[in-house]
């Protein structure tokens, strides 16, 4: 999946020896490596001698800032993200640098560090695993349940998730606008692989025996048209604000807490292990909704 153009990745590293510990494959550098000694020149010129990312930002959007002092740099940090927020980059730090800023008074760095800790990249690219965490703690089995899902995209991802659940799970139900898109994703599904799949978007019938709800499309105000559940858990994947249900009680998963299961420096490049949105190894540990943390009792076994 190639990663978003307006996004700019940042991390820090004080150690320059571990940033060049290269694997060697045949005793070649893989081509990866040659281009994390090119970050390192160019990064090394550009912080250190005049700011300029704009071009290189047409190559990478990729950077570590080499510094031997997180203190010493903030100031140049804050240029660069007055400069990439000014232009609507949106800035990505890894959780090394995170815990490394969180004490500064700066204002564009804790908004940065903000945006991070609202950015659903980690929710949406874990959704399966999230899914089934929640049916784990309710000791529940895939086999056993129907997935509701509320989408208006088909690009290929959104397509290869919905197929994982119509293949895993007792049924997929799609609720849609985009009915015409969808009913021939229906008819390819059950073509190939002779399993059904319900297309909807009835407002009165399609969500009312809903149990886990995934929302990948709908804002509040499409939300509300709907007759659903009161006791279903949505996940809610999108990136609008779902906050007021008419007559919902039930839980509305906003977004995840990872960590990374382990790594080890000899398997895994720099980058891949600074960065956790690149770790596809990752451990579930909190679940947030509306109003922070969602305690997992909660999650105890509803009647349906």
């Amino acid at each position: 999946m190639q990663r978003d153009i307006n996004k700019v990745y940042f991390d820090l590293c004080d150690n320059i020896k571990d940033f060049l510990r290269f694997e060697e494959i045949e005793n070649k550098k893989t081509k990866f490596n040659n281009k994390m000694y090119k970050y390192i020149k160019k990064l090394k010129y550009i912080i250190y001698t005049k700011f300029n990312l704009i071009n290189e930002l047409k190559k990478y959007n990729e950077y570590i800032l080499y510094t031997t002092n997180i203190k010493h740099s903030i100031k140049k940090l804050e240029k660069i993200f007055y400069y990439l927020d000014k232009r609507n980059y949106k800035i990505v730090l890894s959780d090394y640098i995170i815990k490394e800023l969180r004490k500064t008074n700066s204002y564009i760095i804790n908004k940065v560090i903000q945006y991070n800790k609202e950015d659903k990249t980690i929710f949406n690219r874990q959704i399966l695993q999230t899914l089934k965490y929640v049916i784990t703690i309710r000791k529940e089995s895939e086999q056993e349940n129907n997935i509701y899902v509320i989408v208006e995209e088909a690009n290929e991802q959104i397509q290869n998730i919905l197929l994982y659940f119509a293949k895993n799970y007792k049924s997929l139900n799609i609720i849609t606008n985009n009915l015409r898109e969808y009913k021939r994703f229906e008819e390819k599904v059950y073509s190939k692989y002779e399993v059904p799949i319900i297309v909807s978007n009835n407002k009165r019938k399609a969500l009312v025996r809903a149990k886990y709800i995934i929302n990948i499309s709908f804002n509040n105000e499409e939300i509300n048209e709907y007759v659903i559940n009161r006791d279903a858990i949505i996940f809610n994947t999108s990136c609008n604000t779902i906050k007021k249900i008419r007559g919902f009680e039930g839980i509305i998963v906003n977004n995840i807490e990872v960590t990374r299961k382990c790594y080890n420096l000899k398997e895994n490049n720099f980058l891949n292990i600074r960065f956790i949105t690149n770790i596809k190894d990752v451990k579930i540990f909190n679940l947030l909704g509306n109003n922070g943390k969602i305690c997992l009792k909660e999650l105890g076994k509803n009647t349906y």
